[in-house]
């Protein structure tokens, strides 16, 4: 028997990060990002880039943000956000639904 939790269950990590890059890197930076698996360019302002990234835990959120601080040209790699749902969770917000139990973010539909 596996010790791991239906998928149902399962939490994904949701991260975003600031990364503030030497100016005459950051087309190689933004390479390396664009091999990085579950991790999103979002935006960027001259050297400085907005991520979205994915985990199964915050380990390997932080993990994954300290290797990028150690890239050359990266002057600073910081994590602005971490939030964790449910596998099912996030099915519901893609598909649409909100749950009865759920309160309407602002932005929502009324």
């Amino acid at each position: 028997m596996s010790d791991r939790p239906p998928a149902d269950d399962r939490l994904v990590h949701i991260s975003s990060a600031l990364i503030h890059v030497r100016p005459g890197d950051l087309d190689a930076v933004r390479h390396r990002l664009a091999a990085l698996p579950d991790t999103d360019l979002v935006h960027h302002d001259g050297s400085r880039l907005v991520l979205v990234m994915e985990a199964a835990d915050t380990r390997s959120l932080g993990d994954r943000l300290a290797a990028i601080a150690g890239w050359p040209g990266v002057l600073a790699a910081n994590m602005v956000f971490e939030q964790a749902e449910s596998e099912a969770r996030l099915q519901e917000v893609v598909q649409g639904e909100m749950p009865p139990d759920r309160p309407q973010q602002m932005g929502d539909a009324s």
